[in-house]
């Protein structure tokens, strides 16, 4: 898709103002695909660019939950429980969770 890759592309001009305008992209992007792996990665890495940490943390756990990596999933969930204080961020923390708990039973 052209929007994931002018995403990535905005993130590697490694200028400050470009990182939000490639977490929009992403956040479009994520929303219209069904597997976005490289969009949770990319996000992470903006987010992280931008020290909000607590959302860089909460992508990468998306990322890994997509490809089944539960552990790396579990670490940066409880990274981002003990650095936030957003509430809409810890109820999304929440439903990761709760869709780790489901992989579990099943």
């Amino acid at each position: 898709s052209f929007k994931l890759f002018l995403a990535k592309s905005l993130y590697h001009s490694k200028q400050i103002e470009n990182y939000s305008h490639s977490i929009t992209l992403l956040d479009e992007y994520i929303k219209k695909d069904d597997f976005p792996i490289d969009a949770w990665h990319y996000l992470g890495l903006n987010y992280g660019k931008l020290q909000k940490l607590d959302m860089s943390s909460y992508a990468f756990a998306e990322k890994y939950l997509l490809v089944n990596q539960i552990e790396n999933a579990r670490i940066h969930i409880q990274r981002a429980k003990k650095i936030t204080n957003n509430s809409v961020l810890l109820n999304k923390l929440s439903d990761l969770e709760y869709q780790i708990k489901k992989k579990k039973i099943k």
